[in-house]
């Protein structure tokens, strides 16, 4: 499949550059062990990332009203623009939030999943109950179980704790 680098790549001849981007961009979204070798997320041995570092990023992505239509949409068509003559059709593969999938979560708000060989299953899921919103986190996984993983860490989490304000004393 064709990801943003191969469109990069067509746009500028430069998937270097465009994978430089998106290391300078992680450590913005406050990534500090992340390092991209490449803009299709394929293996490389000098690609990695933390479990810490994908909620960061996915924390830092969510502020973009558009990014949060994407992820929560079950289907979406990026538009034609001046750069690519045809829209260009995406599936979400997270199936939290197809509403006729037996993982379905009226919470999820959406998430990004992945997969290779050598790394196995990630999910990067957001939730909200309407108390709090969090973002879940898993990766090197096998199987469909990341899904019923995802609900139970989600309900743990909105179970046993509670958003607070913290007094501004405490902050200086």
């Amino acid at each position: 499949s064709r990801g943003l680098g191969d469109v990069y790549k067509r746009q500028s001849g430069s998937t270097e550059n465009f994978t430089k981007l998106m290391n300078d961009r992680a450590k913005q979204a406050g990534a500090t062990d992340t390092h991209f070798a490449n803009a299709n997320g394929l293996h490389d041995d000098n690609h990695y990332v933390t479990a810490y570092d994908m909620a960061m990023i996915m924390n830092d992505a969510i502020q973009y009203p558009a990014f949060l239509d994407v992820i929560h949409a079950t289907e979406y068509t990026i538009p034609a623009n001046n750069k690519r003559k045809k829209p260009y059709p995406s599936i979400q593969r997270h199936m939290m939030i197809h509403p006729t999938s037996q993982y379905y979560d009226a919470d999820v708000i959406g998430g990004k999943t992945g997969y290779t060989d050598e790394a196995g299953n990630t999910l990067i899921t957001l939730a909200d109950n309407g108390k709090m919103r969090l973002i879940c986190v898993e990766m090197a996984t096998r199987g469909q179980h990341i899904y019923d993983d995802t609900r139970s860490l989600l309900d743990y989490a909105f179970a046993g704790f509670s958003r607070q304000e913290a007094k501004s004393s405490i902050l200086e």
